[in-house]
């Protein structure tokens, strides 16, 4: 799967670098810009499924989902790297049960 996506990402012309990535946080790559250059940094340490996932994430960021560059494989890994967004937390309530607890963790006086 990363050998195709990256052949799809390179006549695609998305760039793909892969380097032993240090730092003071780990990580395994991912999409940035460099002296303007949009490219996909992955690490050569980390295992194989996370770089393709990082890739497909990449693509999927950069508008190449239904790509026909993509074997229809790749592009169903490709579509399901695309993220969710994630629920808002509910307002605190006066209600009964959990919902009367305060902040920290103590039933509200009514």
């Amino acid at each position: 799967m990363l050998e195709e996506l990256s052949r799809a990402a390179a006549r695609l012309g998305v760039e793909v670098r892969q380097r032993v990535l240090r730092g003071s946080h780990p990580g395994s790559g991912g999409l940035c810009r460099i002296r303007g250059e949009t490219l996909v940094l992955l690490s050569s340490r980390a295992p194989a499924f996370d770089r393709a996932s990082i890739l497909a994430h990449a693509l999927a960021e950069l508008g190449h989902v239904e790509s026909p560059a993509l074997t229809p494989e790749c592009r169903a890994f490709v579509a399901r790297q695309i993220r969710k967004p994630t629920l808002p937390e509910p307002e605190p309530s006066d209600g009964p049960g959990l919902a009367a607890l305060g902040a920290e963790g103590k039933r509200r006086d009514p």
